[in-house]
């Protein structure tokens, strides 16, 4: 008997991906590779992100993240196309009925009357990818399609005496890495721990401090980075005499790959994306003089883009500028930056630190897509013995556009709220202090887990007996603190969600 795949062997590639049957009246939110086969009744399909969906006939409702003029249109046979730039985001493998279709700005029925003839909207779509000038209702617009993550603190403690984590995967192992310090630095990635589930770490070893040999007439070579989270693969693969053959780079401030505070933003290179060696360019330098720290870099549309900690508050014009930052390469290579924003998350003046995002950490969301975390002392600079302070916020790379980025709203909140507080794990037994320096991972197909820095007292751990080995003070308070990693998880809903597990 002939399957979908035989019928259809132009798309063979985008069959292989999950299929799904729906039941009848039932709505799925997509947002991996997926193929959908409707049912009798009135089945609606959520596209977030840019997935690649295969939907037979039998749906009835459609909805796209984007405005229509976003995407192109094309039909062969029976087979609709709809695209986003070069990418094929929904295919149609024939209609039984008219479906609707629902752009973020309006909506419209999308109709197959015969062999190479069908409409969207009553405007005719070709056989080859086009944009469609189509008037659209505007009674019915699709919803809001950014991520929505529900963090929850988890129980115990992932790692003690340390902070800055930085998490990856190494999917030859199966292996988590937890890349951090063994205290709150300008930056950590000196120490790692690993673990089979994400949630259990082993005792924390180097992870490959800086090695110079002057005997070898080399530069100085960076230890193994197996899965450090800030190794960026270039688009376009490049050469030099430090590196010869370059694939990746790890982009921080002054060489320190431990992100250090330095006035310029450096490169480290590597040809197999482990040993890293450091290249004492000269990629950036900060305009205030100092103060460019904590970094993430991404790959988008064939460049990169770094965002890092940079400016002064104040600076010699007494402007109150220390924030994130955003650099982009000039091409793939990432051998020239140029500065694209001082602001790019609409921080504004930045006079005390409750006012400042920091800590600036990307995470790839989906296919292709981005999330920037960042924290805010939103009750002040750390003080134990005073208050409490920390919240994390998600920052969405919309559009593919790295200029374009938007609050990212926790589920069921408003754009101005935090994903994660310290406050959360307070109410969720953890006697804590301060929280910073986020770093997320994809666990399982369903669930999303966020790793922090906290400042913890150490007297409502007693199972965690080394923490007195790294116990601090403050002030005149005898309270004894130490420095952890702890986490909260957010599990999406398994019934109208199908995520892309971690690759």
């Amino acid at each position: 008997m002939c399957t979908l795949v035989c019928s259809y062997n132009g798309y063979a590639s985008a069959l292989e991906a999950p299929y799904r049957f729906l039941e009848p009246g039932e709505t799925v939110t997509l947002q991996a590779n997926a193929v959908v086969l409707g049912a009798s009744g009135s089945e609606t399909v959520i596209v977030k992100l840019s997935p690649e969906v295969v939907l037979d006939g039998n749906i009835e409702r459609v909805e796209l993240p984007e405005e229509l003029s976003n995407y192109r249109f094309s039909i062969s046979g029976t087979v609709i196309e709809i695209s986003e730039g070069n990418k094929s985001i929904v295919t149609f493998l024939g209609l039984n009925q008219s479906p609707t279709l629902v752009f973020s700005d309006g909506n419209t029925r999308l109709s197959l009357n015969a062999l190479d003839d069908a409409t969207l909207g009553g405007v005719s779509i070709p056989g080859t990818p086009s944009v469609l000038d189509v008037v659209l209702n505007q009674d019915d617009n699709a919803a809001d399609t950014s991520p929505a993550f529900n963090f929850l603190p988890d129980e115990g403690i992932r790692q003690t005496c340390a902070a800055v984590p930085r998490i990856g995967y190494d999917t030859d192992s199966e292996t988590y890495y937890l890349y951090h310090s063994s205290e709150l630095t300008s930056g950590g990635s000196t120490i790692f721990s690993s673990s089979a589930n994400g949630f259990d770490f082993s005792a924390p070893q180097s992870a490959g401090t800086l090695i110079k040999d002057t005997t070898a007439n080399m530069p100085p070579l960076w230890g193994d980075k197996t899965a450090f989270p800030q190794i960026v693969r270039l688009p376009t693969p490049t050469e030099s005499e430090t590196c010869g053959a370059i694939n990746y780079r790890i982009f921080s401030a002054s060489g320190n790959l431990g992100q250090g505070f330095g006035s310029t933003l450096t490169s480290s290179c590597s040809e197999e994306g482990r040993w890293f060696l450091a290249e004492g360019n000269t990629l950036a330098t900060s305009e205030d003089g100092g103060n460019m720290g904590v970094s993430t870099a991404i790959t988008m549309n064939n460049l990169i883009h770094v965002f890092t900690m940079d400016g002064k508050s104040p600076n010699t014009e007494n402007e109150y500028r220390h924030r994130v930052w955003h650099y982009q390469s000039t091409d793939g290579t990432g051998n020239t930056m140029e500065l694209m924003s001082d602001d790019p998350l609409n921080n504004g003046p930045t006079i005390e630190a409750k006012d400042r995002q920091n800590d600036p950490m990307a995470f790839q969301y989906g296919d292709g897509h981005f999330i920037i975390l960042t924290m805010k002392q939103h009750n002040g600079p750390i003080s134990p013995q005073n208050v409490v302070t920390g919240e994390i916020y998600g920052w969405e790379i919309r559009d593919t556009d790295p200029e374009s980025v938007a609050p990212l709203p926790p589920k069921d909140g408003d754009e101005n709220q935090p994903l994660l507080t310290v406050e959360d794990f307070v109410a969720a037994g953890h006697d804590v202090y301060s929280i910073n320096d986020p770093s997320m991972i994809q666990i399982t197909e369903q669930s999303y887990r966020m790793y922090v820095g906290a400042l913890v007292n150490i007297t409502r751990y007693p199972e965690y007996t080394g923490l007195s080995e790294c116990a601090v003070q403050f002030g005149e308070d005898i309270t004894q603190y130490a420095w952890v990693i702890l986490s909260a998880t957010a599990t999406l809903d398994k019934s109208t969600t199908n995520q892309s597990l971690r690759k």
